[in-house]
C-alpha cells in the first residue's frame, strides 16, 4: 500500500515535470510572445523611442517624451531593424495596434509582460 502511494507520487511528479518542459519548449518557440487571434486596440499614435533591441525587427520602446508611459514591444515584419535610442515615427492615420503580449525577465530577475504592437 505504501509502495503504491510512493510510486503514484513519483509518477505524478514526473508527469508534471514533462508538462512543464513541453510548455517551456512552446514558449521558446514563440520567443515569449503570445499572439492574439485578432488585432486589438490602438495603444498610441505618438512617436515611440526604442530603449532596447531584442532581436532584428523587435524592440522595447516607450512613448517619446513621456517618462511614465508603459513599455511596449514593437514588431516590424517588413525587414526593418531597430537600434537603441531610435525614434519611431508613427505615420498619420496609423497607430501602434496591439497584437499580443511579450513576457521577459528583467536584469533584476523580475518577470514583466508588455503589449506587443505593430504599426497599422
Amino acid at each position: 500500500m505504501k509502495l503504491k502511494s510512493i510510486l503514484l507520487f513519483i509518477g505524478g511528479m514526473l508527469t508534471t515535470a514533462l508538462i512543464l518542459v513541453i510548455i517551456s519548449m512552446f514558449e521558446k518557440s514563440n520567443n515569449g510572445i503570445t499572439w492574439f487571434p485578432e488585432k486589438g486596440e490602438c495603444i498610441t499614435n505618438n512617436k515611440l523611442k526604442v530603449f532596447q533591441v531584442l532581436e532584428p525587427g523587435m524592440a522595447l520602446a516607450m512613448k517619446k517624451d513621456s517618462y511614465d508611459s508603459p513599455v511596449i514591444a514593437v514588431i516590424n515584419n517588413e525587414g526593418k531593424h531597430y537600434y537603441d535610442d531610435e525614434v519611431i515615427n508613427i505615420p498619420q492615420k496609423k497607430c501602434a495596434r496591439q497584437v499580443g503580449t511579450y513576457g521577459y525577465q528583467t536584469k533584476d530577475q523580475r518577470w514583466k509582460t508588455v503589449p506587443v504592437v505593430i504599426i497599422d
